[in-house]
């Protein structure tokens, strides 16, 4: 016979029952409305909200995408900056242009090289061209926005046959380039997902491995979209992040490669390269020093230099008053990136 007492246990049994189970109901769903949110602001980021007149860029299978030649368009940001990029017939930023020239400095990099939200005669490579160095010095600017260190390597590689004895490329990739690499999956599947005015989705991004580079198709599916948002979620991508780096390759034995190997080939048509290798272990580096390259002194202007031999440096020079242009764009800061880079945390 059942006694009051075992019939109390069981209401309350049940009642526990109950309320652990709306509980954990309740529980459920708040943590799903939290990573509907984070999901819903990490996808609003994938929307580019620059005014961009055209787009100076085009699809490329070997590079992703590339600077399209002979091509000029407006950006402008929010009251950051409102500039144009001009294009050349041969697919560079504009910079000034040696009428007779005796040798070359190409510049292969990423935004920073580039110039991005600085006017063609703003960048740093248009600067030492128009005010360091002599009319008989041709400079090349073959940087482009985004680009990662494999991409610096497969583009240079594309233009071994433009290197000539006595010419100089100056390599200027920063450490957050390793990681546009389609092993790290975040920046190659954002730039697959991005959408936007005159915005085109990339299909394919270079990879290095074994010493040659392949061609990779991203694959736009339902499953690569939801981890792009996982780990670009604003809220919960370090949970996320802790996750993927354990799986995730590390590419830096891969980026010295390349750069090392960047070396070798310029050297071997008698070039020279301006390329620290162990800048890439740093967690940030400006693009460029003048007084990396070796040139003779005869070939620059207002550089104080101590012979022909020597290196030049910028002992009792002033930094030109165009320089930096804007303070109020994100990828300036007074040395040389966005205070919020050198933390992780600006923008790529």
């Amino acid at each position: 016979m059942v006694t009051k007492a075992a019939k109390s246990r069981r209401k309350i049994n049940a009642k526990t029952l109950l309320t652990l189970a709306f509980s954990c109901s309740l529980g459920l769903l708040i943590v799903l409305v939290f990573l509907a949110f984070d999901f819903y602001r990490a996808d609003a980021r994938l929307e580019v909200r620059d005014v961009v007149s055209t787009s100076i860029h085009e699809l490329d299978k070997r590079l992703g995408w590339k600077l399209k030649a002979d091509s000029c368009c407006r950006h402008a940001k929010n009251g950051n900056f409102d500039v144009t990029y001009t294009v050349d017939a041969e697919g560079f930023r504009k910079t000034g242009r040696a009428l007779s020239p005796t040798f070359s400095i190409t510049f292969y990099g990423d935004s920073y090289t580039f110039g991005h939200g600085v006017d063609d005669a703003e960048t740093f490579a248009s600067l030492i061209a128009n005010v360091y160095l002599t009319e008989d010095v041709a400079v090349y600017n073959a940087a482009v926005n985004g680009y990662g260190i494999v991409q610096m390597y497969q583009q240079l590689l594309s233009h071994l046959d433009r290197i000539g004895p006595g010419d100089v490329v100056v390599f200027t990739p920063t450490s957050a380039d390793i990681e546009r690499n389609v092993k790290d999956f975040v920046f190659p599947y954002t730039c697959a997902f991005r959408r936007g005015e005159n915005q085109v989705p990339i299909e394919y991004y270079p990879a290095y491995a074994n010493g040659r580079i392949t061609y990779t198709k991203l694959e736009r599916t339902l499953w690569n979209k939801l981890k792009l948002l996982a780990l670009t979620a604003p809220g919960a991508r370090g949970l996320w992040h802790v996750i993927h780096n354990r799986f995730k390759p590390d590419t830096t034995q891969e980026a010295l490669e390349m750069v090392r190997s960047a070396r070798l080939e310029t050297e071997r048509r008698g070039g020279r390269v301006s390329a620290n290798a162990s800048s890439v272990r740093i967690r940030w580096t400006f693009p460029l020093s003048i007084t990396t390259i070796s040139c003779p002194a005869s070939r620059w202007r207002r550089v104080n230099c101590t012979g022909c031999a020597s290196r030049p440096t910028a002992t009792g020079t002033q930094r030109p008053t165009a320089w930096p242009p804007r303070r109020s764009s994100r990828h300036w800061s007074p040395r040389g990136v966005s205070p919020k880079r050198i933390s992780g945390r600006g923008p790529r």
